[in-house]
């Protein structure tokens, strides 16, 4: 094998002149090499630089760059230094600019239905029949219900809304959830484990929900019309159906 072919005095891992400031003398063979072709190649152990023995070539991961030591800036006039800072201080303007320009982001708007007849829509239940919103309203006060199982942001919700279910008899009162974004498995079982007791129909694509506006657990209160009088959470609900129930009294 050719030997490799160093100048007196040069470093015998990279053939690259020994800047004295990091310099380092191998322990096995004597020889002056850089700090760091010595320290990341691990000295001639590996890379053969013993005058004893063949060279062996170096591999390209095993060839570091030139050492710390000998880069040098390239020296830069004051003009240059002038026309480099304006042109930081021009483009920092602009993205400046370009921020407060932009428009700000509009997410949408939840529809305003308190006061409009809520839409009809057929899903199926539990049981894999069709039911229709329509066939809950018109014989007195309903409660709709969206909500996501194992939602962990209305874990609160869930018993609240069985206890509200509970309080009123339902020839006065009746009570519909809509499971959206779910499976079949995943929803039949968090309602035995939640204990809910309403018809919950299916909402598998999200679509309903998508039409009522809704990303939580929401009631919807509709009097015997079927229309919103209430929509919010489940804690203001009560309320609702009680004034509509003074109101069917009156």
């Amino acid at each position: 094998m050719e030997q490799m072919k160093v100048a007196p005095g040069d470093c015998p891992v990279c053939a690259g002149t020994i800047d004295e400031r990091r310099r380092v003398v191998c322990p096995r063979c004597d020889t002056p090499h850089h700090l760091d072709c010595y320290s990341y190649n691990q000295g001639c152990a590996i890379f053969g630089c013993d005058p004893g023995r063949p060279a062996t070539p170096l591999p390209k991961k095993g060839r570091p760059l030139a050492p710390m030591a000998d880069f040098r800036l390239p020296a830069v006039s004051a003009t240059t230094r002038i026309v480099l800072f304006g042109a930081v201080v021009l483009m920092s303007s602009l993205t400046i600019l370009l921020l407060h320009s932009r428009e700000p982001v509009r997410h949408a708007a939840a529809p305003r239905l308190q006061g409009q007849k809520a839409r009809d829509f057929t899903l199926k239940d539990l049981d894999g029949r069709m039911r229709s919103l329509s066939s809950f309203t018109g014989q007195g006060v309903t409660v709709l219900t969206f909500w996501l199982a194992r939602c962990p942001d209305c874990s609160t919700s869930f018993p609240k809304g069985v206890t509200l279910s509970k309080a009123f008899e339902p020839d006065e009162v009746r009570f519909v959830d809509v499971a959206y974004m779910g499976q079949f498995e995943q929803t039949a079982q968090w309602v035995k484990e939640t204990g809910i007791k309403n018809p919950v129909l299916l909402d598998s694509k999200g679509e309903v929900v998508s039409a009522y506006g809704v990303g939580t657990y929401t009631c919807f209160v509709l009097d015997r019309e079927g229309t919103i009088r209430y929509r919010g959470p489940v804690e203001g609900a009560r309320a609702a159906i009680e004034s509509l129930l003074v109101e069917k009294a009156g």
